[in-house]
């Protein structure tokens, strides 16, 4: 089940630097492991044994000076679990796994303590099954910006998505658009075209690639601009969802209502995981008595959004 972790900007930047390590930097300690891997997790002697040759390395830089090559097993045990992480400790795993500018950014800003990242624990938002079906993600997304407009009868009309995504492998050639419903069709704006109908993937989800103008490059960017037209003929729950499965960045999202079906209230909410109950919520008013917007720095693992009563 997921949850949200504690709160202190030390779990959670210990809880970020560990799903880096997992996902994005793996290779930079796995040559060091001798044990059986233990799937999902980040071996701390592998994890040390990078810092102890990169603190041996650098002995003549003054930042390094005061690190002792026998408390990094300490420091590297205490900083994963999220129970000890001092800035000093932060940089060090930084510089010695060559933490990308982006992800050192967030690194820093979690640590910093701010209320517009998000992280949840857990292997996913996703449940296993239904993550299998959709395969591993070859891309993350940089930038997100959602638009969701509820009609007069009180169904969602339309929603439009402006999105940057970057590519994780080489020649990534589509992005995999997913939705939980079949009602609906998909134009895309800017930045590819439909490879074909929509199909049923897992879980209740639907599925459709894009086809990007141009395969990406491994750390290339390219913007996707999709609008979505909804076709309910049954009401679905009142709510607009955002899952993520990895690590989106610089997130907004706007719910814009029709002025003649204008709602009694409306939260802000995280749900446990796409099939869980919502777990912690935060009512919001109204602006120009239209609309609600919420905008993050960050989400990873997580299932957010925006609920309402009429």
């Amino acid at each position: 089940m997921n949850r949200e972790i504690g709160s202190s900007s030390v779990q959670q930047t210990a809880f970020h630097l560990h799903h880096l390590l997992l996902r994005d930097y793996r290779d930079r300690w796995i040559r060091y492991q001798r044990e059986r891997e233990r799937r999902g997790e980040v071996h701390q002697r592998a994890v040390t044994e990078v810092l102890k040759r990169f603190v041996d390395r650098n002995r003549a830089q003054l930042r390094y000076r005061g690190v002792s090559l026998d408390s990094l097993p300490q420091r590297v045990s205490r900083a994963l679990r999220g129970d000890v992480l001092s800035r000093t400790t932060l940089e060090l795993f930084i510089d010695a796994f060559g933490i990308s500018e982006n992800d050192s950014r967030l690194l820093r800003r979690i640590h910093d303590g701010t209320d517009k990242i998000r992280v949840l624990t857990g292997p996913s938002a996703v449940p296993p099954g239904t993550a299998a079906a959709l395969g591993p993600a070859r891309h993350r997304t940089t930038s997100l910006h959602e638009h969701h407009y509820v009609g007069a009868d009180g169904l969602p009309a339309w929603h439009r998505t402006q999105q940057v995504i970057e590519a994780t492998e080489e020649r990534l050639d589509r992005y995999p658009y997913r939705c939980d419903t079949s009602a609906l069709a998909v134009e895309v704006e800017e930045g590819g075209r439909l490879a074909g109908p929509l199909y049923p993937v897992s879980g209740g989800l639907f599925a459709l690639d894009i086809l990007l103008d141009e395969p990406l490059a491994l750390g290339a960017e390219t913007p996707l601009t999709y609008s979505t037209l909804f076709q309910y003929e049954q009401a679905p729950p009142r709510e607009m969802r955002r899952v993520s499965r990895g690590t989106m960045r610089n997130v907004s999202i706007r719910v814009e209502f029709h002025p003649e079906k204008i709602p009694e209230r409306v939260w802000w909410a995280v749900w446990d995981g796409i099939d869980g109950e919502v777990i912690e919520r935060d009512e919001y008013q109204l602006r120009a008595s239209r609309y609600v917007f919420k905008r993050l720095d960050a989400v990873e693992q997580s299932v957010v959004g925006f609920t309402w009563d009429w």
